[in-house]
C-alpha cells in the first residue's frame, strides 16, 4: 500500500528518493510523516478522500489532526493551481476534511504567513524575476479570490479569528490600502475563464491588504530560518517549513534571499510602513552572506521602493550596510564592486546629499577607493568647508541622532558614526577626545549610558557601546562633579497612576526601540494598543507621539500575534521579572489589564521590568491590597538581594529608594485638621510602606551592596544600621563616635577603601576598637607594607607554635593571602609569584589564582602566566578581570589575534553589562568599570597597531604614524582620575604590551611615567639606575630618566645623593642644573653661597631662556635674599636692635654675601618674576600678588621704590592686559598710594580699555567712593581713557548711572510691612522704561563666572595670538519689575536681571548702616586666592577643596550688589524642618530657651540636660533626601570637606557670627556656603557676649559628617587646609591679599577719632589696626592658638571654659600654643569648637544646640 501511495502521489523526480527513504531509513511511521508535505497536497488536488483515509488509518490519526499541521503546504500547492481549480480544492477541504465546521478565512488565518513563505519560496525558483513575480501574484490572487468567493460580503478579510486547535503563528494582521486596480481575465486550458482583480503594474488592493496583514509574520519566519535562531520557540516549526521542500537538510540561502526580494516587489507602495523592521531584518539576513548578488538585490529593492526621501533617519544605517557589502565585493570581485558602486551605492549617496544634506555628516567615512570616487565627490560637495566638518561638530550631530531617535537601527548607525569619529581622532589627537568641553562630554556619556540601559536585548549593541566607552576612556569623575550622569533623580516616574501616560512611555521608550529584536515585544505592543483602542485612547496617544514612532506602531493596530508559554513568567519568582509578574497579579481593577499586556516584553528587558515595577508598586501602596500579600511580595524582593546577578540586586535597591522617598514625602506632608480622611490615607500608605520595607533590612542591603560593588549604598545603609542600633539603646552615636564591633569597623574601612576614599578608611580605623586586626589595617592605610608583612609573619608564627589545629586552617589561608597581597602592594611580583607557587592545596591555588596571573603578566613571564591560568578556578570566577586580562595579554604575546579578540569581546561585554546597571546610579559607581574598558581598549588598539604595521611592512608601505603609541596612551592617561590605582593599572598593562611589541622607547616612556606616578604617591618602587635600564633608548628619553632618578632619590630622603647626581647631570642637561640648584638653596643656606647659587641659576636660565620655571625659581631665590634685607630694614626702623644683631650674626657665620647691592636686588627680583609671566602663567596669581606686595614694601620703607616701579612699568608694556585684570581689585586698593599712583593708574587703565564691561563694575567703587580723593582719582582715570577711547568712556558713564540707580534702590526704605515692591514707578530706568534713547543701558550681568578671567595654563613661551579671557558674555538691559524686600534692619532687596540668554539672574542689593561691604568683597578675593592655592596642591585638588565664592560689586564703601547663590538654604531652616518632621511638638522656641538660660544657675547643666535632649542631631538625614546613595555620598563628602575648609579659614581670619542663617547648604551638591562677613578679624571676641568657640561645629554639624564624626574625612581635610595655608610661600601670597586693608582701611577702623595728634612717623589709627589684624592672622598661620577654651581643667567632666573673671582680665583670645604643629593646632581647635562648656557660654541667638 505504501508503494501504491508514493507511486501515485509523489512527483516522478522524487519517487526513487522517497522509496529509498522508506526502505533504508528508520521506522516507516516516522519517515511517512516526514514525507507528508510532499504527498498530502497531491492527494488533496486529486480529491481522493479514500486514499487520505487509508493513510490516516495506517498512521492511526484522524483526518483533521493529520491535515492541520500540513495546511501551509496544502494551501500553497492549491494557490499555485489554475484559478478555476482553487475553489474546488478549498471546498474539498471544508466539506470532506472539516465537515463545514470551519471557513476558508479560518483556515487561511491559521497559516497564511507560512503559506506566503512557501509561495515566495516556490516562485523564487523560477528562471527569471518576471516569471517569479507573476507566479507569486497569481498564487496570492488565488487565495484572495477564494476568500472573496466564500465571504458573505464578498470582501477578503484575513486575521479576524483563529481556530482553537490551529498552530500559533508568530504574527499576522490586516491593514487596508493599496494602489488602484483593474480587472483582467485569466483562462486555463480546458476550463472557463475566471475574473479576478489585479493591478496593472502591481497587485490588487485585496492582495496588498492580505500581504500587509501578514508581512510581519512572513519577515519573522524568514528571519528565523535565515539567521538560524534556535532560541526562538518557533525554530523547530519554521526551520522544517522549507526543509520539507528541499532535497537536502540545508536551505538554499540564495533562493531565500531571492524570495525576500520578491516579497518587497509584491508590496512596493507599502514597504515604507515597515522600513525600520525591514532594515533590521536585512541587517541580520545579509550580514556575512556569501550570496552577494541576491543581497544587493534585496537592498536595491528596499531603497528603491521606500525611497531616499522616506529613508531619512535610516540613511546612515543603510549606507553603513552597503559599505560592508562593497568591502566584501572588493575582496572577491573588484569588477563587481565597481559596478555596484557606480550603479547603486554612489546614487544613494548622491540622492542623500541632495535631499537630506543635514544627515550627510552622520554618514560613515568612505575609504579612499577608486570605486568610491564619485560618492566621495558628492559628499565633499555637500559638506564643503562647513563647520560640520570638524570633529566636535560631527560628534554633536551624531550625538543628537543618538538621543532623539527611537529605532534601534538608527541609534546603532549613530553609535557606529560616533565610534568611527572617536577611533580616527584617537589616533590623531587623543586629547581632543578626552578634553572635550565638559558639557558636551557629559551629554555624550549620558546618552551612551542610556543607550546601554535600553539595549539590554542587544548584546552586539552593548558590545559596541562598551568599546566606544573604552575608546573615550575613563574620564576623571571630578570633571562631572556638578553634573548628574546617572538617572538618580528620575527614580520615581512622575506619571504614576495614569494608564494612558504609562502606555505612552512604555511604547515610545521601551518597546519601539526593541521591536525588531523579539516577537514578545511586538505582542506587547499589539496588546497595549488593543487596551487603548478599547478605551478610545489609541488615536490620541498615537497623535501625541513623534511621526517615526507613530508610523512604526501603526502596523500593530491590527496584527494578531499570540503569546507562547506566557504563564511560565508568573511561576518564576527567582528572577526580578518573575517578581514583577507576581506583583502585577496583585493589582486590582482596570490597571491590571495594562500591566499584563506589558509583561510579555519584560523578559530580557530589565529596564522595562524596573519601570513597570515602580508603577505596580504605586498601585499596591495606594490600593486595598492585603498586608499579607504585600509581605509575601516584600519577602520575594528581599530574596532577590541574594541573587548573583548585579542587575537584579540593583533593581531591588532602586525600589527601596522609591519606598524611602515615598515615606519621606508622606512624612513631610502636614495633616490638615479639616480633612481627617487625608490623614487616614497617609497613615495607611505609611503602614504599607513599612510592611514592604520590613523584610528588606539595612544589613541585607549592605551585604548585597558589597557583593555587587554598590559601595556608596553599602556605606549609607551600614551607617543607618549602626545609628538605629545605637538609638535603640538610647545612645547618641555622634557624641564621641565609637564603633565597638570589630566586624563593623572592618566592613566600614573596606567600603571606604573600595570607594577610593583613604580619609574615610582612616576615620573608620580611629573610631574602631584597638585590636591587632585594626592596627594592621592602620599600617595598611599608611602604606607601611613592611610592617604589615611583619604582622602577618608574626601571626603565622604564633599559629604554628599553637599546633596549627585544623579549625584554624581558614585563618591560616587568610594570613597567607595577606602575605601575597603585601608583596604585590610593594610591587615585588617575583617574590609574590614564588610565594604562591610554594603553596599547596587546591583551595589556596583557587584563591590566589588572580594574584598569580597578575604577578606573571606584570613580569612578562609568559610560561608562568600560562601556568597561573591553568590553576584551579572557582565556579564563580568566570568574570574575574585579572584572569581575563592575563588571557588577553597571553594571546597578545602569542599573536593569536582571533583568540585575543574573542577574550577581549567577551570581557568587554561582561564589564559593559555590569556598567549598564552601575551607571544608572552614578558616574562614580560606574568608574571602576569604565577603567576596565579603558584598559581593554588600549590592548585592542595596540594589537590593531601591530597588525597594521606588519601589514604595512609586508606591502612596503612607508606611511608614518600620526603619533607614537606612548604619546597616545599618556595623552589618554592625563584625562583619567589622578589616583594611583587608576593610572597604575593602565600603565602596567600598556608597558607589558609595548615591551612585547619590541617598541623599546615607547615601553620605557610608559615605565618612566609609572615611576613618576609611584614617586608622587609615595609608593615604594624599585628602579634600576637609568644608565643600565635606559641604555637602549633615545638620548632625550635617557636624559629624562636621569632626571627622574634624581627626583626619586630626593623623594626617598637621599638628598645628598640626589644633589650629587644632578650636579653630574647638569653638564648635559640644563633642567638638572636648575633642579639641583633649587634643591640646594631650599635645603639649607650653607649648601651654596649666594654667589655660587646666583651663577648656577643664571646659567640654567641662559640654557633655558623660554622656560618659565628657570626665571621663576631664580627670582624666588633673589626674593629670599631681598626679604632678609627688607626685614632688616623694618627692624632698624622699629628699633628692634636685638633681632637685627641676631640676623647679622647669622649672616656672618654663614659667610653669605649677597651678590647684588640692594638696588639691583630689587630690580632683578621684580624683573625675574615678570619675565617668568612672559613665558608662562602657571604661577600667575602668586607672582603678581608678590610683585605688588614687594613694590608696596619698597614704597613703605622708601627702598629703591623708583627703580621697582620703573621695572614694573617697563615689564608691563609686554604683558597682556588680562594679567593685570586678574589683580585689578588689588591695584584699585593700592592706587591711592602717591608713589604708586602713576604706574598703577596705567595698569588699571590698560585693563579698563581691554575689558570695559568687566572692569567697569570694579571701577564704580572709585567713582562713588565716600572719599573725595578716591572719587577724583577715578574721574581722572575716566577722563584720561576718554581722550583716546570714547567708546570706553561712554561705557563707563553708563555703568556709573546704572550703579547710581542701584545705589539709590539699596538705600530706599519701603513701607515697614511690605515684603515686595515694583520698580516701574520708583525706578523706571531699571526696568527698561526711559523717556529718551540716551537713557537706555546694557551692562554685563556681574556673575562670578562672568567676572573671572579664564586662561590656558602655559609653562613655556608660546604665541598665544588673540586671546579672549571672557569667551562668553551675558548682558542685561533691564531688571524684572518685582523685587523682594527682606524684613531685616537694612531692608535689602532681591533684584533680578533678565539676561540676553533668556535666563534670570538674582542679586541682593544691600546697604550697610554701620558695616563695610568691602569686607565681603575682600573675603571673596581672599577665598579666590585660597582656591588657587588649593588647586596647586595635588592632595587638596584631589579632594576638591574649594571655597564657594560669589561676586560682590561695591558701589560705595557701605553699599553694593551681592550675587545670589542659587539652590541654597540656611542650615537653621533645614534642621527645623527635620525636627518638625521627625519629632513634632518637642522643640522649644528661641524665647523659651532664652528664658531657660536666663533662669539657669549652671549653663552647662541646662545646656546638656535640658536643651540638647529635646533637640537631637538631625542634619545627617538631610543628605539622603531625594538622592540615591552615590549622590548622598558625594553630597556628604563635599559637605565634610567644604565645612573643614571654612572652619580653618574662619579661624585664620577670625570669622564670627556663624549662626544658622549665615551658613547655607547647596541643596544640589551639599557644599557649605558662608555669607555675611561683617563679624571678621576676631570681632566676635569683642562682643558684649564674646564668642567662645573658633567656628561652628555643633552637634548637627558633627552628625552630618557621618558615623566617624570629625575623624577621617573632616580631620584630614582640616589638616590639609591648614597645611596649605601655613605653607611659607602661600603665607606670603595670602598676606599680600590682606595688605589691601593697610592701603585702604575699613570704615570702622578709620571712623574712630584719634586720641592725640600723630607724632612723626606714627601711622593713622586705621593703618595701625590693619597691621595689628594682619599680625594676628600671621601668628595663626605660624601655629598660634587663639580661642576661648583654656587648657586648665576645673570640671569633673574634663571640659572647661573661661570664667567671667578670667574674661574680664582679658584672657579671652590670648595667644597660646606657640608654634604648634598642623595636627596639634587642628586638634586643639576641634576640641575647643566641640567643647560643650564653650557652647553653653555662647549667645542664645547663636543657637549652639542647632
Amino acid at each position: 500500500m505504501y508503494l501504491r501511495l508514493f507511486e501515485r502521489y509523489s512527483k516522478s523526480t522524487h519517487r526513487a528518493g522517497n522509496l529509498c527513504q522508506l526502505v533504508l531509513r528508520g521506522p516507516l511511521d516516522t519517515q511517512v510523516r516526514a514525507l507528508l508535505p510532499k504527498i498530502l497536497p497531491a492527494m488533496v488536488l486529486a480529491k481522493k478522500m479514500q486514499t487520505i483515509q487509508d493513510l490516516c488509518a495506517l498512521l492511526e490519526e484522524s483526518v483533521q489532526s493529520l491535515f492541520t499541521p500540513q495546511l501551509p503546504y496544502i494551501l500553497s500547492a492549491i494557490a499555485q493551481q489554475p484559478v478555476q481549480h482553487v475553489a474546488g480544492s478549498f471546498m474539498f477541504i471544508l466539506q470532506r476534511v472539516y465537515h463545514n465546521q470551519m471557513t476558508i478565512a479560518n483556515i487561511c488565518d491559521a497559516s497564511l504567513g507560512q503559506v506566503l513563505v512557501l509561495i515566495l519560496w516556490n516562485s523564487a525558483g523560477a528562471s527569471d524575476s518576471t516569471e517569479a513575480r507573476s507566479q507569486a501574484f497569481s498564487a496570492v490572487d488565488n487565495i484572495v479570490s477564494a476568500l472573496k468567493t466564500h465571504q458573505p460580503n464578498g470582501a477578503a478579510s484575513v486575521g479576524s479569528k483563529r481556530p482553537g486547535n490551529a498552530p500559533t503563528p508568530g504574527g499576522s494582521g490586516a491593514i487596508a490600502g493599496g494602489p488602484a486596480a483593474r480587472k483582467r481575465r485569466l483562462a486555463d486550458k480546458g476550463g472557463d475563464a475566471a475574473v479576478v482583480e489585479v493591478a496593472a503594474d502591481g497587485p490588487s488592493p485585496e492582495v496588498v491588504q492580505t500581504l500587509e496583514g501578514s508581512f510581519l509574520h512572513v519577515l519573522d519566519i524568514l528571519e528565523i530560518v535565515l539567521t538560524g535562531n534556535r532560541q526562538s520557540p518557533k525554530w523547530a516549526e519554521y526551520s522544517s517549513l522549507l526543509n520539507a521542500q528541499c532535497d537536502s537538510d540545508a536551505v538554499d540561502q540564495g533562493r531565500l534571499l531571492a524570495a525576500i526580494a520578491l516579497l518587497f516587489e509584491l508590496v512596493p507602495e507599502s514597504l515604507h510602513k515597515f522600513a525600520p523592521k525591514v532594515l533590521e531584518f536585512l541587517q541580520s539576513a545579509t550580514a556575512g552572506s556569501e550570496y552577494l548578488d541576491e543581497s544587493i538585490r534585496c537592498w536595491q529593492q528596499f531603497v528603491n521602493f521606500v525611497g531616499v526621501q522616506r529613508l531619512k533617519p535610516l540613511i546612515p544605517a543603510v549606507v553603513g550596510e552597503l559599505l560592508q557589502i562593497a568591502e566584501q565585493l572588493k575582496r572577491q570581485n573588484p569588477v563587481s564592486c565597481q559596478q555596484f558602486c557606480d550603479s547603486f551605492f554612489s546614487g544613494v549617496i548622491d540622492s542623500s546629499c541632495k535631499q537630506h544634506p543635514d544627515v550627510v555628516v552622520l554618514l560613515p567615512a568612505l575609504p579612499q577607493w577608486s570605486e568610491l570616487r564619485a560618492a566621495r565627490a558628492a559628499l565633499e560637495k555637500a559638506v564643503g568647508p562647513q563647520k560640520q566638518n570638524t570633529f566636535v561638530e560631527r560628534l554633536k550631530v551624531g550625538l543628537q541622532q543618538l538621543e532623539n531617535t527611537t529605532q534601534q537601527a538608527v541609534r546603532r548607525a549613530a553609535l557606529d558614526h560616533i565610534r568611527d569619529l572617536v577611533a580616527v581622532q584617537r589616533a590623531i589627537s587623543p586629547a581632543d577626545v578626552s578634553e572635550l568641553n565638559t558639557t558636551l562630554l557629559a551629554k555624550l556619556m549620558r546618552a551612551l549610558f542610556k543607550f546601554l540601559w535600553e539595549s539590554s536585548a542587544w548584546p552586539d549593541d552593548q558590545l559596541k557601546c562598551g568599546q566606544l566607552l573604552g575608546a573615550i576612556g575613563a574620564v576623571d569623575p571630578s570633571r562631572f562633579s556638578r553634573v548628574d550622569l546617572g538617572e538618580a533623580k528620575a527614580r520615581i516616574p512622575q506619571d504614576l497612576g495614569s494608564s494612558e501616560l504609562l502606555a505612552k512611555r512604555v511604547l515610545a521608550e521601551f518597546l519601539v526601540p526593541n521591536l525588531t529584536s523579539k516577537n514578545a515585544y511586538a505582542f506587547a505592543v499589539q496588546e497595549i494598543l488593543k487596551y487603548l483602542q478599547s478605551r478610545g485612547k489609541a488615536d490620541k496617544i498615537l497623535k501625541d507621539l513623534r511621526e517615526d514612532v507613530r508610523e512604526t506602531l501603526r502596523p500593530y493596530l491590527s496584527s494578531s500575534y499570540q503569546l507562547i508559554e506566557g504563564a511560565q513568567l508568573l511561576s518564576d519568582t527567582s528572577s526580578f521579572e518573575g517578581v514583577v509578574a507576581q506583583a502585577a497579579s496583585l493589582v486590582q481593577g482596570d490597571q491590571r489589564t495594562l500591566f499584563e499586556a506589558c509583561l510579555p516584553a519584560v523578559h530580557g528587558n530589565h529596564a522595562l521590568a524596573l519601570f513597570l515595577m515602580h508603577h505596580v508598586l504605586h498601585h499596591l501602596l495606594t490600593s486595598n491590597t492585603g498586608l499579607g500579600e504585600l509581605g509575601k511580595l516584600s519577602a520575594a524582593l528581599a530574596g532577590l538581594l541574594e541573587s548573583p546577578k548585579h542587575a537584579t540586586a540593583q533593581a531591588v535597591f532602586t525600589l527601596v529608594d522609591d519606598m524611602i522617598q515615598r515615606q519621606e514625602q508622606l512624612q513631610s506632608e502636614v495633616p490638615v485638621a479639616s480633612k481627617p480622611g487625608d490623614a487616614t490615607i497617609r497613615n495607611r500608605q505609611l503602614q504599607r510602606i513599612e510592611q514592604m520595607r520590613r523584610p528588606i533590612t539595612s544589613r541585607k542591603v549592605v551585604a548585597a551592596s558589597v557583593r555587587c560593588g554598590a559601595h556608596a549604598r553599602a556605606l549609607q545603609f551600614l551607617e543607618e544600621a549602626i545609628i538605629d542600633e545605637a538609638q535603640s539603646r538610647t545612645v547618641n552615636p555622634f557624641d564621641n563616635p565609637c564603633i565597638q564591633s570589630e566586624d563593623d569597623c572592618f566592613l566600614l574601612q573596606s567600603i571606604y577603601s573600595n570607594l577610593d576614599e583613604p580619609d574615610g578608611v582612616l576615620g573608620a580605623l580611629r573610631v574602631g576598637p584597638a585590636t591587632v586586626r585594626m592596627r594592621m589595617l592602620q599600617s595598611k592605610h599608611a602604606g607601611r607594607w613592611q610592617d604589615v608583612q611583619a604582622c602577618y609573619e608574626e601571626q603565622l608564627s604564633l599559629q604554628a607554635a599553637s599546633g596549627g589545629q585544623s579549625s584554624r586552617a581558614f585563618e591560616r589561608q587568610e594570613l597567607l593571602c595577606g602575605l601575597v597581597q603585601c608583596e604585590q602592594n610593594m610591587r615585588r611580583f617575583e617574590s609574590s609569584l614564588r610565594l604562591i607557587q610554594g603553596m599547596d592545596g587546591e583551595d589556596m591555588q583557587t584563591r590566589l589564582r588572580p594574584h598569580a596571573v597578575e604577578a606573571a603578566w606584570q613580569l612578562s613571564s609568559w610560561d608562568r602566566l600560562q601556568q597561573a591560568l591553568d590553576m584551579p578556578s572557582a565556579h564563580d570566577s568566570a568574570g574575574d578581570f585579572q584572569v581575563k586580562l592575563g588571557q588577553a595579554l597571553l594571546a597578545f604575546h602569542e599573536q593569536e589575534g582571533g583568540l585575543m579578540q574573542s577574550v577581549l569581546k567577551e570581557t568587554t561585554l561582561q564589564v559593559t553589562r555590569t556598567l549598564a546597571s552601575a551607571a544608572r546610579e552614578s558616574y562614580a559607581r560606574a568608574y571602576e568599570h569604565l577603567l576596565k574598558l579603558h584598559v581593554l581598549s588600549d590592548i585592542s588598539w595596540l594589537a590593531e597597531t601591530r597588525d597594521a604595521s606588519v601589514s604595512k611592512g609586508k606591502s612596503g608601505g612607508t606611511e608614518l604614524r600620526a603619533a607614537a603609541p606612548s604619546q597616545i596612551i599618556l595623552g589618554r592617561l592625563e584625562a583619567t582620575a589622578p589616583t594611583f590605582h587608576t593610572r597604575q593599572l593602565i600603565l602596567s598593562t600598556t608597558r607589558v604590551a609595548l615591551t612585547d611589541m619590541a617598541l623599546t622607547d615607547d615601553a620605557k616612556q610608559i615605565e618612566l611615567a609609572s615611576v613618576r606616578l609611584c614617586r608622587k604617591h609615595n609608593v615604594p618602587i624599585s628602579m634600576e639606575h637609568p644608565s643600565i635600564s635606559f641604555a637602549q633608548v633615545s638620548p632625550e628619553l635617557a636624559s629624562r630618566a636621569q632626571l627622574e632618578w634624581g627626583r626619586l632619590l630626593y623623594a626617598r630622603g637621599s638628598r645628598h645623593d640626589a644633589l650629587q647626581h644632578m650636579q653630574q647631570l647638569a653638564l648635559s642637561h640644563p633642567k638638572a642644573r636648575l633642579l639641583g640648584t633649587r634643591w640646594a638653596t631650599e635645603a639649607a643656606s650653607e649648601l651654596l653661597i649666594p654667589k655660587v647659587a646666583e651663577a648656577e641659576f643664571k646659567e640654567a636660565r641662559e640654557k633655558l631662556p623660554e622656560y618659565e620655571a628657570s626665571w621663576f625659581y631664580h627670582a624666588s631665590y633673589l626674593d629670599q635674599l631681598l626679604k632678609e634685607q627688607l626685614t632688616s630694614k623694618k627692624d632698624q626702623l622699629a628699633g628692634n636692635a636685638a633681632r637685627e644683631a641676631q640676623r647679622l650674626r647669622r649672616n656672618h657665620s654663614s659667610s653669605s654675601v649677597c651678590p647684588f647691592d640692594l638696588k639691583n636686588l630689587v630690580t632683578f627680583t621684580v624683573r625675574g618674576y615678570l619675565q617668568a609671566l612672559h613665558r608662562g602663567n602657571k604661577r600667575l596669581h602668586f607672582i603678581l600678588n608678590r610683585v605688588l606686595q614687594l613694590v608696596w614694601e619698597c614704597c613703605e620703607l622708601d627702598i629703591h621704590k623708583t627703580e621697582a616701579l620703573a621695572e614694573v612699568d617697563r615689564q608691563a608694556r609686554d604683558m597682556q592686559p588680562w594679567m593685570w585684570y586678574v589683580v585689578l581689585p588689588q591695584l584699585i586698593s593700592r592706587v591711592h598710594n602717591p608713589d604708586m599712583r602713576q604706574v598703577f593708574t596705567k595698569l588699571i587703565m590698560s585693563a579698563l580699555v581691554a575689558f570695559p564691561h568687566q572692569a567697569g563694575w570694579q571701577m564704580v567703587q572709585l567713582l562713588k567712593s565716600s572719599d573725595k580723593e578716591h572719587q577724583k582719582l577715578g574721574k581722572d582715570m575716566l577722563l584720561e581713557v576718554g581722550r583716546s577711547r570714547n567708546d570706553v568712556h561712554r561705557t563707563m558713564v553708563m555703568y556709573y548711572h546704572v550703579c547710581a540707580d542701584l545705589n539709590t534702590l539699596a538705600t530706599y526704605n519701603p513701607p515697614q510691612n511690605d515684603t515686595t515692591m515694583t520698580l516701574d514707578k520708583v525706578f523706571p530706568k531699571l526696568v527698561g522704561s526711559f523717556q529718551k534713547p540716551s537713557d537706555a543701558w546694557r551692562v554685563l550681568v556681574p556673575l562670578q563666572s562672568q567676572m573671572t578671567a579664564v586662561f590656558p595654563m602655559t609653562r613655556v613661551r608660546q604665541d598665544r595670538g588673540v586671546f579672549n579671557p571672557f569667551p562668553e558674555m551675558i548682558c542685561t538691559d533691564r531688571c524684572l519689575e518685582q523685587v523682594d524686600v527682606f524684613r531685616t534692619k537694612e531692608r535689602p532687596k532681591k533684584l533680578t536681571f533678565r539676561g540676553n540668554d533668556g535666563k534670570n539672574y538674582s542679586f541682593l542689593c544691600k546697604a550697610e548702616r554701620r558695616g563695610d561691604l568691602r569686607k565681603d568683597a575682600r573675603m571673596m578675593q581672599f577665598g579666590t586666592m585660597v582656591n588657587q592655592l588649593m588647586q596647586r596642591n595635588p592632595d587638596a585638588r584631589r579632594r576638591n577643596l574649594e571655597v564657594q565664592t560669589f561676586n560682590v560689586v561695591i558701589f560705595a564703601e557701605s553699599c553694593g550688589l551681592i550675587e545670589w547663590v542659587p539652590n541654597t538654604r540656611g542650615v537653621r531652616h533645614i534642621i527645623d524642618d527635620l525636627w518638625r518632621r521627625a519629632r513634632p511638638g518637642t522643640q522649644q522656641s528661641l524665647r523659651e530657651i532664652k528664658e531657660l538660660f536666663d533662669r539657669s544657675k549652671d549653663l552647662y547643666e541646662t545646656f546638656t540636660k535640658q536643651v540638647l535632649p529635646r533637640h537631637p542631631p538631625m542634619l545627617h538625614r538631610w543628605f539622603s533626601q531625594k538622592a540615591d546613595p552615590s549622590v548622598w555620598f558625594s553630597r556628604r563628602l563635599l559637605y565634610s570637606r567644604s565645612q573643614a575648609l571654612w572652619c580653618m579659614l574662619g579661624y585664620i581670619l577670625g570669622l564670627g557670627d556663624r549662626h544658622g542663617e549665615n551658613i547655607l547648604l547647596d541643596t544640589e551638591s551639599g557644599r557649605v556656603v558662608h555669607v555675611d562677613f561683617d563679624c571678621l578679624f576676631g570681632k566676635g571676641m569683642l562682643l558684649e557676649r564674646p564668642e567662645t568657640v573658633p567656628f561652628r561645629l555643633t552637634q548637627n554639624c558633627v552628625s552630618a559628617l557621618g558615623i566617624t564624626g570629625v575623624e577621617g574625612v573632616f580631620r584630614k581635610s582640616c589638616e590639609l587646609c591648614m597645611e596649605v595655608l601655613r605653607d611659607r610661600a602661600n603665607q606670603q601670597t595670602l598676606l599680600s591679599v590682606l595688605h589691601v586693608f593697610i592701603a585702604d582701611p575699613l570704615i570702622e577702623w578709620t571712623s574712630k577719632p584719634q586720641k592725640a595728634q600723630l607724632q612723626d612717623g606714627e601711622e593713622p589709627r586705621g593703618i595701625q589696626q590693619a597691621r595689628s589684624t594682619i599680625g594676628d592672622v600671621e601668628r595663626k598661620l605660624n601655629g598660634m592658638l587663639n580661642v576661648g577654651a583654656v587648657v586648665k581643667l576645673r570640671a569633673p567632666d574634663k571640659e572647661s571654659v573661661l570664667s567671667p573673671e578670667e574674661r574680664g582680665k582679658g584672657l579671652l583670645g590670648r595667644d597660646r600654643g606657640v608654634g604648634l604643629s598642623v595636627a596639634g593646632q587642628v586638634d586643639e581647635l576641634l576640641k575647643a569648637a566641640m567643647c560643650k562648656r564653650n557652647l553653653s557660654e555662647m549667645y542664645v541667638g547663636w543657637q549652639p544646640w542647632l
